[in-house]
């Protein structure tokens, strides 16, 4: 696939925000403040600082969070497909830069603390409920040891996609079972019969 082999030959993949804008500038900077605590602290203890001094959903921090990780950018399935291949990537808003492994571990993180996860999402703690919090970012955040089809599947299962198919053909190029040029790309199957099409 000429697009795949575009992303894992470039030497860094720059990915646009858009133009200076001052939620994404404050989101830029706390990130940058937590990747600094995640040095110096251990993880738990340092979503416990965080919490301490961002307590409400309403926090101009967290909304800032909020606005950039709740961003329709992060929720489509080629753009987590070219990251994902990338040797290097850098997020960029206006003049902000940020490396992506930065942002991958906070989302790794996030995944595992449940208090800052409602937060993020714009809820106070202790008033959730199961199945409420909808991130699009947060699927950045799942390690990838397991790069088979199906459990790339599962980890994009809520991203987007015009075409359902692409959510099978999107994803092979970053499997280890399944052969790319024996790939049969076929957009008349219904979902179910791409999907067996190229795991058989």
């Amino acid at each position: 696939m000429m697009m795949g082999r575009i992303f894992s030959g470039a030497e860094k993949v720059l990915i646009w925000l858009g133009d200076e804008q001052e939620q994404i500038c404050l989101a830029f900077e706390l990130l940058e403040d937590i990747a600094c605590e995640m040095l110096r602290l251990n993880t738990q203890k340092m979503w416990q600082v965080l919490q301490r001094g961002f307590t409400t959903p309403d926090h101009p921090e967290w909304v800032a969070l909020r606005h950039l990780l709740g961003s329709s950018w992060f929720s489509r399935l080629w753009v987590f497909r070219e990251v994902m291949l990338a040797r290097r990537a850098t997020l960029r808003c206006g003049f902000y830069t940020m490396d992506w492994r930065k942002l991958h571990l906070l989302m790794n993180s996030v995944i595992n603390h449940s208090d800052v996860r409602r937060l993020i999402a714009g809820q106070e703690p202790h008033s959730w409920k199961p199945g409420e919090t909808k991130i699009p970012a947060l699927w950045f955040g799942h390690p990838l040891s397991d790069r088979n089809l199906l459990s790339l599947m599962k980890v994009c299962q809520e991203s987007q996609a015009t075409e359902p198919n692409d959510k099978i053909y999107g994803l092979v190029g970053l499997t280890d079972d399944v052969d790319t040029n024996q790939l049969p790309r076929d957009y008349g199957l219904h979902f179910g019969e791409a999907y067996a099409s190229v795991t058989r």
